[in-house]
């Protein structure tokens, strides 16, 4: 059973007075400090035999986590899962910029120090890549090509940052894992449904994929779970390809161990291929990336990797590296936070984001269809990131909770009428936050004609 999971559950025996511990010795909360790192969410807002994950009997809970990490952001918070207690987060390029270099360099000192290699730690490396439309049959030609073997090799291989055929999106400001892999899981839930959908058509299809490729309960085969991740999405960007799913599940039979039924297998986790496909419409440019990058993404989960995030937090290692080499490293402090708001537009492609009194500006993002925009630091530590959709009509901000911006938007469209609209959606990730996905702010659709003059309208990112 996870550890944040045993925790919770403690404390709730705890808190009804039930008997913990044998031979009638008695447990209270303050006997009792859990701290987990890189954990999964287990605990659910919906339980009706426990307590909120939110309740004060959980602040003996501490959770350590990566926002870069994938591990921690399941079972999804879409379908009401979170963990117990209090997170702390290991601090990212996307969450504060102004430090994130000399932080890096704590890390690298006691990862370094514990004997590791640092030109083997590449989770800092991931980029997003996309597919111009001038290319988009390039690709597919590829990709039909070369699929089921060699697809990172041949058609999609990254050399000094370029790919004759994939095109680097510079337009995003420290737009991170953390954010490609939360808006992908989000694409994917709407795609799959309810959890009891997840539950009765994707669930054991998942589980049996995921223990197939186990050799035993200790030694998970790593190397070849990331080869199969990376061929099955990245053939899923190829979904519009007829014979795209007979691919995808070549690629798995080949992968499945020679004593696993993998026809058994394969017919089990056929419909998640199938919805893992559908993302490809919406959110192109992060099923591409993450499957470019998902090894990468998975390193923030390895255990060196945690190890030395902790000991960067801990001034007993610190002083120790300091006192040995010379140096005058300080601890990397946690975040509280690593929640964020999205803002989403439909016809837009001229936006200013302001401070509250609109006398200072933290992004601006201008240009016509198939420009690509700029887009400025956002201040107090955090970055703004944008999305340029497939059809380039839309645009996406990632501005930092609990602060009050101006918006000033102008619509922009090659039609001579079209509808614009604007939302915003509070991302959380943590049980100190309110749990609010996909909370809707300040919806509107208006007829516009042609290129307008500039709307404002102020946004609250505090919910």
């Amino acid at each position: 059973m996870p550890k944040n999971l045993t925790a919770g559950l403690l404390d709730n025996m705890i808190d009804k007075n039930e008997k913990v511990l044998p031979n009638g010795a008695t447990l209270a909360h303050n006997d009792l400090y859990a701290y987990t790192f890189e954990a999964p969410q287990g605990a659910n807002y919906n339980s009706k035999n426990v307590k909120k994950p939110g309740d004060s009997i959980y602040n003996n809970i501490f959770n350590v986590v990566n926002p870069n990490d994938l591990v921690p952001k399941v079972a999804m918070s879409q379908y009401g899962f979170t963990r117990f207690g209090t997170d702390k987060f290991i601090t990212t390029e996307f969450y504060d910029p102004a430090n994130f270099k000399a932080n890096r360099s704590v890390f690298k000192a006691m990862y370094v120090s514990d004997k590791m290699n640092w030109n083997n730690y590449k989770a800092d490396t991931f980029e997003m890549y996309g597919t111009p439309l001038k290319n988009f049959a390039s690709l597919i030609a590829k990709l039909t090509v070369c699929l089921p073997a060699g697809v990172t090799d041949t058609a999609l291989q990254i050399k000094n940052g370029k790919n004759p055929i994939l095109e680097k999106d510079n337009t995003k400001a420290n737009y991170n894992a953390n954010i490609a892999t939360y808006l992908l899981l989000d694409e994917l839930m709407k795609n799959i449904g309810s959890r009891d959908t997840y539950c009765k058509t994707y669930q054991s299809g998942i589980s049996n994929f995921l223990l197939a490729m186990m050799n035993d309960v200790n030694a998970l085969k790593k190397e070849e779970l990331y080869t199969v991740l990376t061929k099955v999405l990245l053939t899923a960007a190829a979904s519009m390809v007829p014979g795209a799913k007979d691919k995808m599940t070549a690629i798995l039979k080949k992968a499945l161990p020679s004593d696993v039924d993998s026809d058994a297998v394969i017919k089990a986790i056929t419909p998640l291929l199938g919805a893992v496909a559908s993302v490809y419409w919406n959110r192109p440019n992060e099923l591409i990336s993450v499957g470019l990058y998902i090894k990468e993404i998975f390193q923030n989960h390895e255990t060196d990797v945690n190890v030395a995030h902790l000991e960067a937090q801990d001034s007993y290692y610190i002083d120790a590296y300091n006192a040995k080499n010379g140096a005058a490293l300080k601890p990397v402090g946690l975040r509280d936070t690593a929640d964020f708001c999205r803002v989403t537009f439909k016809d837009y492609n001229d936006i200013g984001l302001y401070n509250n009194n609109a006398s200072k500006r933290f992004v601006s993002v201008k240009g016509a269809k198939g420009v690509k925009s700029k887009v400025e630091q956002c201040d107090k530590g955090f970055a703004v990131g944008y999305y340029s959709y497939a059809t380039e009509d839309g645009l996406e901000l990632f501005v930092p909770v609990n602060q009050n911006y101006t918006l000033n938007m102008k619509g922009y469209s090659l039609k001579p009428y079209h509808t614009v609209s604007y939302s915003a959606f509070y991302q959380s990730f943590s049980p100190n936050s309110a749990h609010r996905v996909r909370d809707s702010r300040a919806n509107f659709s208006d007829w516009f004609c042609g290129n307008t003059s500039f709307r404002q309208i102020k946004l609250n990112a505090n919910f």
